[in-house]
């Protein structure tokens, strides 16, 4: 089963790591700093936020939010104030 976090931030982080620990589920994190994708791609961490938490295999970042529609469940994990602009994308 695929599963989506819009919010790569330390709450999406938190909560992709934590659904992430049953190995069925492919947890996708969306965000829009290319350096925390590619460091959560790259080296399994969030760079900006958890420095020091190696992340499961099983998690993978984008910035590209067309591959949401594979996804079977979407968690929001984003501060209101911008909630409005990206629900409009």
């Amino acid at each position: 089963m695929k599963i989506a976090v819009i919010g790569a931030g330390s709450f999406g982080t938190a909560f992709a790591q934590q659904i992430s620990f049953n190995k069925e589920l492919n947890v996708e994190i969306f965000g829009r700093d290319i350096e925390v994708i590619e460091s959560i791609n790259n080296c399994k961490i969030n760079s900006k936020y958890f420095h020091n938490k190696i992340l499961n295999n099983n998690i993978e970042a984008k910035d590209d939010f067309k591959d949401l529609s594979n996804a079977e469940i979407i968690f929001l994990c984003l501060p209101s104030g911008i909630l409005f602009s990206l629900a409009e994308k």
